[in-house]
């Protein structure tokens, strides 16, 4: 398991954050959780987690944005 500074957790704190905001208020913009979902990968990949953490984090980045996309009016 791979710890991560303060600093950094803290940014991915940002991204989540922003992330599961958008989500709840269930009028999110597709592009705009995009971008958000991209920045996290980013990050993961800024910081080298390890290609399992990333995967899965693809994937579960993934059934959100269909989960969001799917309830959006």
């Amino acid at each position: 398991m791979q710890r991560l500074r303060p600093d950094r957790q803290g940014e991915f704190i940002a991204i989540l954050n922003a992330i599961t905001y958008h989500v709840e208020e269930g009028q999110g913009d597709p592009g705009v959780l995009q971008h958000l979902t991209d920045a996290l990968v980013a990050m993961a990949a800024i910081v080298r987690l390890d290609a399992r953490a990333v995967t899965l984090i693809t994937r579960k980045l993934d059934k959100l944005r269909d989960r969001a996309g799917g309830t959006r009016r």
